[in-house]
């Protein structure tokens, strides 16, 4: 309640009067958190509940996964979510559609056209609504990457392949 309040200290500190921290507890926070750009620190918590114990499920993937994007692109946080996607597979959460979608945003925010492709490819089921956002979000982030002249870590089959689609829409 507070987090929608634009109230983020006070989540805080109903969080940590909370002595039966659930998972829908740590979730609560982690989105409270991500919204207002407090990435890094989403990511301590999600550490200090792993450490407890406490197992993420397919909402706290999708949160833990935006905080790599809320605060600045960092190469440490995109290290961060790519170990984050590495838990995913290891735990079968590779089928769930919000997840998968996060991945690419987070994949795509970063410049990792690639990978963010790769994973789009490998979604078993792709809405359409999706498509179009998917559509948007590499052609935006080509196009930046395009005008400024900086493609890192893209080979000529990607770029290629950008030009086309976002050319052709």
């Amino acid at each position: 309640m507070y987090s929608f309040l634009d109230s983020i200290d006070n989540a805080r500190k109903v969080f940590d009067k909370t002595r039966n921290r659930t998972i829908y507890v740590y979730n609560a926070l982690f989105r409270a958190l991500s919204l207002v750009g407090h990435g890094e620190e989403v990511l301590d918590t999600y550490r200090r509940m792993n450490s407890i114990g406490i197992p993420s499920d397919r909402f706290s993937y999708t949160y833990v996964l935006k905080a790599c994007v809320a605060s600045d692109c960092l190469v440490s946080l995109l290290n961060k979510g790519k170990e984050i996607h590495a838990h995913i597979l290891r735990h079968g959460y590779d089928g769930y559609v919000h997840i998968m979608t996060t991945l690419v945003d987070m994949y795509a925010k970063f410049g990792c056209v690639s990978n963010a492709s790769c994973v789009f490819n490998q979604m078993p089921v792709k809405k359409c609504c999706f498509l179009e956002c998917y559509d948007c979000l590499l052609c935006e982030e080509w196009e930046g990457f395009r005008g400024i002249g900086a493609v890192q870590g893209i080979d000529a089959r990607d770029a290629r392949f950008m030009s086309e689609f976002c050319d052709n829409g």
